[in-house]
């Protein structure tokens, strides 16, 4: 799939219907959950990142267990 590569909190823009919109990427190959746990990283010192991971799984249609073994990656590669 497509990622982002630059999500983040201020990269993103809610449209009609709560739609999220990313801006400003840089398109690499890889999967949405890894976009959506650095969100949840850089979320972190407003939203706890398990509560960000779970509220973007049912909004992307993606599995939020999957999104929290992303930010155990990040984490560990400290991005």
């Amino acid at each position: 799939g497509l990622c982002h590569a630059d999500a983040s909190p201020w990269n993103i823009l809610t449209g009609k219907d709560e739609r999220l919109y990313l801006i400003d990427p840089r398109g690499i190959t890889g999967e949405v959950a890894y976009d959506a746990a650095i969100i949840a990283l850089k979320a972190a010192t407003r939203i706890p990142v398990e509560a960000t991971a779970r509220g973007l799984d049912s909004m992307l249609g993606i599995d939020s267990d999957r999104v929290l073994s992303w930010v155990l990656v990040a984490v560990a590669a400290r991005v």
